[in-house]
């Protein structure tokens, strides 16, 4: 007896929700004590690597969200780097009120978008490179953050790099 095809049956009255506290989080809040409260949004390689152990370290900050692709990802690096919750949509990082500032470290297809909407939620924005892949995506990002006086930084941690210096000494 072959099967040629297999249904799933799925428990309807289970969880739908994309967001989830992590176990062992302390709750805190940048309105409760002055901390500044941070949601992160991607954690590829860069992110785990650098940028999340180094938000981790800090005392100073709230570590309120994660926001991954996929939930398991999302939970065991909430968890490994003290934050108190992940997601697998932006919009629950970009939705809290302690959270002020947005770290965007996802696909680079996606950093203006995510930028553009972090600084309409009343965000400031530290953004990966590159800003946007298209020139009219850069500028939106630049004029939306003039326009309301927000903080964008822009992560280029090459420009240290001693290729690039080299590359720049040719030119200047």
């Amino acid at each position: 007896n072959k099967s040629i095809a297999i249904l799933f049956e799925y428990d309807e009255s289970a969880s739908q929700s994309t967001t989830f506290a992590v176990s062992g989080a302390t709750p805190g809040g940048a309105s409760q004590d002055g901390r500044t409260g941070v949601a992160v949004l991607g954690a590829g390689n860069y992110a785990k690597g650098v940028l999340l152990p180094a938000i981790a370290a800090r005392e100073d900050v709230d570590k309120r969200i994660v926001v991954t692709a996929t939930g398991a990802s999302g939970e065991h690096t909430a968890s490994r780097f003290g934050f108190q919750t992940c997601s697998t949509d932006g919009g629950q990082a970009l939705s809290d009120p302690a959270a002020s500032l947005a770290v965007v470290a996802t696909r680079h297809d996606s950093h203006a978008e995510l930028a553009h909407k972090a600084l309409l939620a009343g965000k400031a924005v530290w953004l990966e490179k590159p800003i946007g892949i298209r020139y009219d995506e850069v500028q939106r990002v630049i004029e939306t953050a003039q326009e309301l006086g927000s903080y964008l930084f822009v992560g280029y941690n090459r420009r240290f790099s001693s290729h690039a210096r080299k590359i720049q000494s040719m030119f200047v």
